[in-house]
């Protein structure tokens, strides 16, 4: 009974010294041992201040398709997405009435050239009569009028005959240009009529950049001019140059719509994408920081960079979220810092940054400038 008095007492002596020896492991486990790295010294860019204008990409041409005449679609030839060629037939409107008309119109015009032709050879029998004194000079000024009228006749059933002919045309309906059928909006069998497009055709070989801009940037740009366009879905920056501009004459009336035509539209590059348009203000230039782009880490939607500062006589890794400038052209391999971080300051290189944690002590093996 004793003994197993002796040893109940004993047992939470040996649990306090289990759990002491466990807490010191953990502390020791938790301690952060110093991490060689090298660290590159963020630089300072100069760049002109600018005003980023939103806008879309379109296409350069874009023709909606109709038809002058009424019908039904007898036959539709394209779909949503297919590629065609200039002159290519795209819908067939029924053209019964129309060929029905144009054959009365031949027939007209062939009985009017017959009594042209008639008309023609008496005014000609006349002259010579007349030339002979076999006959009044009157009968000359009548078969005159007579030849005039029938070819007045002649010219006006030809007339007819070939405004009925381009009517034929317009129930033909073809590409204007080459490009790619955006939107097919009847179906066979359909009533197509004037006014209503039937097709969309766009060529978006040529793209451009459609933006709403104020007067003070207007001001700053002529036909002609480059400016820098930013992609955010190919993530791309590329050149366009100022088109036109088309000026707001609707409600509320302000402002203009500027067209930019993209020089050489990045890979993936598509109508309907967002583009931003920069647009310089023309105020004193701007400092940015310029760091290497692989020392950039992301995490979700946010950006940063381990920052290398010492303190009380150690150096750590500080993560910083910062707010990059991807619009702005920092150089290959690199990215301009907009704000949270300033030149002069040191960031841990790309290679180091997965062996880091925040408040990571560090031993530093190489200083470079970026």
């Amino acid at each position: 009974m004793m003994k197993r008095l002796l040893l109940l007492r004993r047992v939470p002596l040996m649990i306090l010294m289990l759990a002491a020896g466990c807490g010191g492991e953990s502390l020791e486990k938790q301690e952060m041992h110093p991490v060689e790295v090298a660290v590159y010294e963020a630089a300072a860019l100069g760049v002109k201040p600018d005003r980023l204008v939103a806008g879309v990409v379109q296409p350069a041409k874009r023709s909606l398709l109709g038809t002058r005449v009424s019908g039904y679609v007898e036959e539709l030839l394209v779909r949503s997405g297919d590629r065609v060629e200039k002159g290519d037939l795209l819908v067939q409107i029924d053209s019964r009435d129309i060929s029905a008309g144009i054959r009365a119109a031949e027939k007209q015009r062939d009985t009017a050239r017959m009594a042209w032709e008639k008309a023609k050879t008496d005014l000609e029998r006349t002259r010579r009569l007349v030339d002979k004194d076999l006959i009044a000079k009157v009968k000359l000024e009548e078969a005159e009028l007579q030849e005039d009228h029938a070819r007045s006749q002649l010219e006006a059933a030809e007339a007819e005959r070939i405004s009925l002919a381009a009517h034929m045309d317009y129930a033909r309906i073809r590409a204007p240009f080459s490009g790619t059928v955006s939107e097919v909006l009847t179906e066979t069998g359909s009533f197509a009529g004037p006014g209503p497009p039937l097709i969309i055709l766009e060529d978006r070989d040529s793209l451009e950049v459609r933006a709403s801009i104020d007067e003070q940037s207007m001001l700053r740009l002529k036909e002609g001019d480059e400016v820098e366009v930013y992609l955010p879905g190919p993530g791309a920056t590329t050149r366009a140059s100022v088109e036109a501009f088309i000026p707001a004459l609707e409600d509320p009336g302000a402002g203009s719509t500027a067209r930019f035509r993209l020089e050489d539209p990045p890979a993936g590059t598509r109508p309907g994408m967002i583009a931003r348009v920069r647009v310089y203000s023309g105020e004193p230039m701007a400092e940015l920081t310029v760091v290497p782009e692989d020392s950039l880490i992301s995490r979700g939607q946010l950006s940063g960079v381990f920052v290398i500062r010492e303190i009380n006589a150690t150096h750590k890794a500080l993560l910083r979220w910062v707010h990059p400038a991807p619009a702005v052209d920092a150089g290959p391999g690199r990215v301009a810092i907009r704000r949270g971080l300033e030149p002069g300051e040191y960031v841990a290189e790309g290679k180091y940054t997965g062996l880091l944690e925040d408040d990571q002590p560090v031993n530093i093996t190489g200083r470079r400038v970026y």
